[in-house]
């Protein structure tokens, strides 16, 4: 794979990443505050991908990590909170 066509294939996951940000915010009325959590995951991807494309210090690319998974994590805690009290409110 040339560095052109790399280049491509960063910026299709880029749109990928936008377009999924697009998706999960709209779902916020199914979904509830998970929806932003997973949206601000993928925005952050996105930036993440522009930032190893551009060449950003490592520093900026593991400080999104970190921001990547504490989205997720948060996102896992919300859902389970969900899950519980929809089961105490089914019983």
């Amino acid at each position: 794979m040339s560095a052109s066509e790399f280049r491509l294939f960063l910026d299709g996951a880029m749109l990928l990443c936008a377009l999924m940000t697009i998706v999960n915010s709209l779902r916020f009325k199914s979904r509830g505050p998970s929806a932003f959590l997973l949206s601000a995951a993928f925005l952050v991807s996105g930036i993440e991908i522009y930032f190893y494309r551009d060449e950003y210090p490592q520093n900026a690319l593991i400080a999104g990590g970190v921001l990547i998974f504490l989205l997720l994590a948060a996102d896992i805690v919300v859902r389970s909170r969900d899950a519980e009290a929809k089961r105490r409110g089914h019983k």
